[in-house]
């Protein structure tokens, strides 16, 4: 996770020292309503999401972006004091579960026209969704984990497709601009546990066990996002 991280953040700055003419970098935070079969299993309306993403224009086949992005969310944290946690230790550690949505997209965006006058394009993206529940233990609340490990996790492929609009910068319009984002997006099944779920059973096993019920759902969410690009590829 920390390499895709810095990959993309690498992405993001190579404008800045003149590396590519055509990569437009920016970051994007949206708003993830939860629909249908997702939002019953997973009980939360909204899921905030922190987006980077990388667009190039190609130049053969314009109006034609293409890029890749990488989105995460925290949709839910649970903490509790606990003291039977390891064997033969009464003392107190917190323990938090982390509840994770990663996604790992390819784009490509279509503008009816270049002109700074009709800023819209519509999108279509595709790839990978990571839904995954993580638990850290720690003494106190900002001490390194004494451990840490996945309860759950699943990968499955995700789409979308939707419509965008773009508003230039006013002072100069070919430096970048705030877009505006509207998606539909899809997958497959996807397994999950919901904030809650996932209880740590201490008489199970050798060192215990968490204990849980794992729901199945497509992740259908409606996308609403508000962006800022470095450059400006649509004029």
């Amino acid at each position: 996770m920390v390499r895709v991280f810095i990959f993309f953040t690498g992405v993001c700055l190579l404008p800045i020292f003149g590396w590519s003419q055509d990569l437009s970098p920016g970051i994007i935070g949206r708003s993830n309503f939860t629909l249908n079969r997702f939002n019953e299993s997973l009980d939360r309306a909204v899921i905030p999401e922190l987006t980077l993403i990388g667009l190039y224009r190609l130049p053969y086949l314009q109006p034609l972006d293409m890029g890749l992005s990488l989105g995460y969310s925290l949709y839910g944290t649970d903490l509790e004091k606990r003291d039977d946690l390891f064997p033969d230790s009464s003392e107190t550690y917190r323990l938090r579960k982390y509840h994770n949505l990663l996604n790992l997209k390819a784009h490509l965006r279509f503008y009816p026209s270049r002109s700074i006058h009709f800023p819209l394009f519509f999108e279509i993206q595709g790839g990978a969704v990571n839904i995954n529940t993580r638990y850290a233990i720690r003494d106190k609340a900002f001490d390194e984990p004494l451990e840490k490990d996945g309860i759950i996790r699943d990968w499955v492929m995700g789409y979308g497709a939707g419509m965008g609009y773009k508003i230039p910068f006013r002072k100069d319009p070919t430096r970048g601009h705030i877009e505006i984002r509207l998606l539909y997006h899809d997958s497959a099944f996807a397994k999950f546990i919901r904030k809650g779920q996932a209880q740590f059973d201490a008489d199970m096993g050798e060192f215990g066990q968490f204990v849980y019920q794992p729901h199945r759902a497509p992740l259908t969410m409606l996308e609403l996002s508000i962006g800022v690009f470095m450059a400006n590829l649509g004029i």
